[in-house]
């Protein structure tokens, strides 16, 4: 009878062990499936999987996180937050579960409790650059510049080759015009990577508001050999090109974006000059009517401005009478009373009309042309006695 008992009781410990060892192999094997489907993308089927070793120990961390992963990379997000708040629950300063809850934040658009998040990343891990780049971006988001600086720089000196870091950075330092921090940031990042494409169009946006349209023109023509055909540095380098009195390349460039913009003004002002460049003056007028209509910004008096100084080259000093006032409707710089004044001066027979726009201009007490305009007042008046007394 006790010989019975101890081999009943051995084949029932057998049978026991046999069937753990048989439900690990099932759940390892099954594991070993999801991270199959996971490295093909086939997170659906991942999860089935992973949901048969869920099952089986609610417990393993490795387990829930996938799940979790899976149901991320699915946009499922509600259930991948149910998942990693799960881990977090098993181990509180899981980072991968806090940096993913950071990421859905983002995509849900709450952006300070996505920040939360990452915040306490920092405190988990204050030597890790991405979590510092991560509250950077989130800054960014929420229109804090200046602590988007501060944590770009911070993670740019944890690492000092991220280029998204360098190229951010710039683009802030850029927008903040610190253009020293600016220039600084790009000669390094430019070291580090001299063909990526946002460092050359963050240098091209730097040279270009240095005023270096020699610089400007290069980079910008670096990045078109690499590809990049983006219409605002295509302007930019028509801009450049006309500072540089290199009129027909810049008509070359220029031509072409003028098709591809919505904001037509200032590519048909950068045209006008051009062609006033070039000395065909037809054209340079009909840029500066098609500027002008199409003006909605506060340059509309220059353009006016410069239409009228074509006109008097031309010595069409009745239409550039016109464009003065206009630009003085737009803009009442007293140089534009003096302009009226001397162009009146040369189209008038009558000098009565002209010197009441001297006055008018003596008037505002401007100094630029106040000498000219005295003398010129009292040798109009000695004519006009000379002629009532003749």
């Amino acid at each position: 009878m006790k010989t019975y008992y101890l081999v009943f009781l051995f084949l029932s410990l057998s049978i026991y062990i046999f069937g753990q060892e048989k439900i690990e192999y099932d759940t390892q094997e099954k594991y070993n499936e999801a991270i199959q489907y996971i490295g093909n993308f086939k997170f659906d089927q991942a999860l089935k999987s992973l949901s048969f070793c869920y099952i089986k120990d609610e417990k393993n961390i490795d387990y829930a996180s996938k799940m979790a992963f899976c149901y991320y990379q699915l946009g499922n997000y509600k259930d991948a937050k149910i998942f990693f708040n799960h881990v977090l629950k098993l181990d509180t300063i899981n980072a991968s579960a806090i940096n993913y809850l950071g990421l859905i934040s983002e995509k849900e658009y709450d952006f300070s409790k996505a920040q939360n998040y990452y915040e306490q990343l920092i405190q988990i891990d204050s030597t890790n650059s991405y979590y510092f780049k991560q509250n950077a971006f989130m800054a960014v988001r929420t229109g804090r510049p200046l602590w988007a600086v501060y944590y770009f720089e911070k993670a740019r000196k944890i690492n000092r080759f991220d280029i998204v870091t360098l190229f951010e950075l710039s683009k802030l330092y850029l927008q903040l015009k610190d253009l020293a921090q600016a220039e600084e940031i790009l000669n390094w990042a430019l070291q580090v990577d001299s063909t990526n494409i946002k460092i050359l169009q963050s240098t091209a946006q730097l040279k270009y508001d240095l005023k270096n349209f020699e610089a400007t023109s290069q980079f910008v023509q670096r990045m078109m050999e690499y590809g990049d055909s983006t219409v605002y540095f295509l302007k930019l380098l028509g801009y450049s090109l006309v500072n540089l009195d290199k009129y027909e390349a810049a008509v070359e460039v220029l031509i072409p974006a003028l098709s591809k913009v919505k904001d037509k003004e200032i590519v048909h002002y950068y045209l006008a000059a051009a062609y006033n460049g070039l000395e065909d003056f037809l054209r340079a007028e009909e840029h500066y009517h098609l500027a002008i209509k199409a003006g909605i910004s506060i340059n509309i008096p220059v353009y006016y401005s410069n239409l009228a100084s074509l006109f008097e080259d031309k010595k069409q000093y009745k239409k550039a009478i016109e464009s003065y006032k206009k630009a003085y409707d737009f803009n009442p710089k007293p140089e534009y009373l003096f302009h009226i004044a001397k162009n009146s001066d040369n189209y008038y027979r009558d000098k009565k009309i002209c010197m009441r726009w001297y006055q008018k201009y003596l008037d505002t007490k401007d100094k630029k042309f106040r000498q000219y305009s005295l003398d010129r007042i009292a040798q109009l008046k000695e004519i006009i006695h000379f002629q009532i007394g003749g």
